[in-house]
């Protein structure tokens, strides 16, 4: 006789119902990912990979860029700087560095795959040899003129959209940390160097390029590969003394209030204050941007379960993530620009 397992045993009422919540995310994000998959049109713009790391040598410039700390969508706050200000602009991120797509197809929550349920990015990362996978430390992928199509609520946008340049970077995963009184440092020196290296030649690429304006957004943050906050937050310092760029964004995910956000933004907030080029006004934009109700769904809880092997249905019914994948039929619909949120321009300065 099969043996019937207690479900109660194993997880609490809140951990079920937060797995639930999650596995409902992951399901909503696949939908969204098939209709993106359809919907997005051909990539034009230009696909460069660059590797190995450049040594730099770049002169410390007299005066720092504008460096500011936001917690907002980065492809919003992209929005509201070109828009508004009609300057050149570079978006970084984390890239995925195990496949080309980062699982969008399967509901994944990396940065990456948000950036793709949005664009035409996954056609653009079809331009990659798929045999570079794994990339290499180092390697970074640059893409110009990656159109965002939808909103953060996978709404489209009216007239097409804009355009953004992105560049993913591949980091060291998850680094040895040691502490140092109150801080976190780079276990190992090599990882510390090659971390600088990377962030050097974003700069220098920035400099040659010469974009106004460069957003960095959660680097070295990644939940299963964070970098130690205080050296790494050295590291941008000593970079951004080589940049050319007029202003620098920290961009952060909202978060909420568990301990390792606190900590994340305490820190930058304590960088903040100790840039001489940065406004002291500024130091509240390392806290959360004000938000209604309606904003709630864009915060998707399935950090602790990134890769639940099933989700739920719309009944509530388990299916396998297979199943959904192939189910390209969706009976969403995500065709309503009165939906569309871009922060105003209080927020962006």
């Amino acid at each position: 006789m099969e043996e019937q397992v207690n479900n109660n045993l194993i997880f609490a009422d809140g951990d079920k119902k937060f797995i639930a919540s999650a596995a409902q995310s992951q399901e909503r994000n696949i939908r969204v990912f098939n209709d993106t998959k359809k919907k997005a049109p051909e990539f034009i713009g230009d696909t460069v990979i660059m590797y190995p790391l450049k040594d730099v040598a770049l002169p410390n410039l007299s005066q720092l860029p504008r460096i500011q700390v936001k917690s907002v969508d980065p492809l919003i706050l992209y929005y509201n700087v070109v828009a508004q200000r009609g300057v050149k602009t570079l978006l970084c991120y984390n890239t995925c560095n195990t496949n080309r797509g980062a699982s969008a197809k399967h509901g994944s929550q990396h940065i990456e795959a948000e950036i793709i349920r949005r664009s035409n990015l996954q056609r653009a990362l079809n331009k990659v040899d798929n045999k570079l996978y794994p990339l290499k430390t180092g390697t970074m992928l640059k893409f110009n003129n990656v159109n965002i199509f939808k909103n953060s609520k996978y709404k489209y946008l009216p007239d097409s959209g804009f355009n953004v340049d992105l560049l993913g970077l591949v980091l060291p995963k998850s680094p040895d940390s040691i502490t140092v009184g109150e801080y976190e440092r780079y276990y190992r020196d090599s990882d510390k160097e090659i971390t600088r290296k990377i962030i050097e030649n974003v700069i220098n690429l920035a400099n040659i390029e010469q974009y106004n304006t460069i957003i960095f957004h959660e680097i070295g943050e990644e939940s299963n590969g964070r970098h130690p906050r205080a050296d790494f937050v050295e590291i941008l310092e000593d970079a951004f003394r080589l940049s050319e760029a007029k202003n620098i964004f920290i961009c952060m995910d909202k978060g909420g209030l568990d301990k390792d956000t606190i900590a994340k933004r305490d820190i930058y907030k304590f960088y903040c204050r100790n840039v001489d080029n940065v406004n002291p006004d500024n130091h509240s934009d390392c806290e959360s941007l004000k938000s209604n109700e309606s904003d709630k769904e864009d915060v998707l809880p399935i950090k602790r379960y990134k890769h639940l092997k099933k989700v739920f249905d719309k009944d509530g019914n388990m299916v396998t993530a297979k199943e959904v994948v192939d189910n390209e039929d969706s009976d969403e619909d995500f065709d309503d620009n009165k939906s569309i949120h871009y922060a105003s321009s209080e927020e962006e300065n």
